[in-house]
């Protein structure tokens, strides 16, 4: 916090600049914001920049609504400098959702904050709000980055395979899709082991067991590995996780059973689209309260980050690793896996 109660000035306009990422006429215009080395300047330069209108109305709410909860433990309120900025800088209408959606999400209570993810309180007993967050990570949080949209596109990405795992028979915690980066998920403690399911040899497979990378397996396999990025996610057997008491045997081999049948469904669905799905990661959890409470179902997400995706075409990487191995653009894989998943969705309506 500056001297004027403000946030970082730079965080700030990071967030503006970042938000405007959609809009190239609107990145060239913040750029020069970047020069800004002081807050004299900073209140000089974006009260201007309000005033000649180059930010949306609609861009400038998103902005600040999701700078304010991303950054909600330093700030314990809205500035005076800032709550005047928005008042004269905007209309009525935008003013009345800015500060009812400022007034729900300050107020939120924060369960768990991931890499990737926020859990809050949800709006009853048996649930949480899950917002997707626009961090980027990579080996085990190593490699950090913020990648503006990126939330938007995983949440869309992981709704929609969701909805089509749930009418084929997968049950999962998704409820009710709330806006492009929140959903209320049913209260569930996660099972402290992931589920990796892999088709094709990539990534730490290829590393551990000299197979290269493209390599068509001739069996699927699935593994289990501890969900601790302290010990490095290692791999973990059937009996360590008995004896250490993190699941019992019926419920590895329900977690695993369901493995199976969700990739022989993403298979199914993915090949149409023109993508190898090549390896993924699952999470599940015991339902905590209400209907169905102990039942292990399907949780977290399914997208881009938790799966390897190649264009079946060219093998072109439509994934994380992208930004693991710093090949290119990340976004613009997850983007073009939710076109094609929205294109899928159209033709099975």
């Amino acid at each position: 916090m500056g001297k004027s109660g403000l946030p970082s000035f730079a965080r700030f306009i990071r967030a503006l600049r970042l938000y405007s990422i959609n809009d190239e006429s609107k990145e060239n215009e913040l750029f020069f914001l970047d020069e800004i080395q002081n807050e004299k300047e900073y209140d000089k330069t974006v009260n201007s920049l309000y005033i000649r209108k180059n930010i949306s109305d609609v861009l400038m709410l998103e902005s600040l609504v999701r700078f304010l909860f991303d950054n909600r433990m330093a700030l314990k309120g809205l500035s005076n400098s800032l709550t005047k900025l928005i008042i004269s800088s905007i209309n009525e209408p935008v003013q009345r959702r800015f500060y009812a959606k400022m007034e729900e999400t300050m107020s939120e209570k924060v369960i768990y904050e991931g890499k990737s993810k926020i859990i809050c309180e949800g709006p009853d007993s048996n649930s949480f709000i899950m917002r997707y967050k626009d961090t980027a990570t990579a080996f085990n949080g190593e490699k950090k980055e913020d990648l503006s949209g990126k939330g938007k596109l995983n949440s869309a990405i992981s709704n929609l395979i969701f909805d089509y795992l749930a009418k084929n028979g997968i049950e999962t915690h998704l409820i009710k899709i709330i806006d492009d980066i929140s959903a209320v998920v049913k209260k569930c403690e996660i099972v402290m082991v992931e589920v990796i399911v892999r088709n094709i040899a990539a990534g730490s497979f290829s590393k551990k067991f000299g197979v290269p990378e493209g390599t068509a397996l001739k069996n699927i396999t699935t593994e289990f590995s501890l969900k601790s990025d302290e010990l490095g996610d290692p791999m973990i057997n059937d009996s360590q996780i008995t004896a250490i008491d993190i699941a019992t045997q019926h419920e590895l081999d329900f977690m695993r059973q369901q493995a199976l049948k969700i990739n022989e469904l993403l298979c199914a669905l993915f090949i149409k689209m023109g993508i190898k799905l090549v390896d993924f990661k699952l999470e599940f959890g015991r339902v905590v309260s209400g209907e169905g409470s102990g039942k292990i179902i399907l949780c977290d997400e399914i997208s881009p980050d938790s799966c390897r995706f190649w264009d079946a075409q060219t093998n072109k990487k439509l994934d994380k690793d992208v930004f693991r191995r710093d090949l290119g653009d990340v976004l613009e894989g997850y983007r073009e896996v939710l076109k094609r998943l929205n294109i899928a969705e159209a033709k099975s309506v």
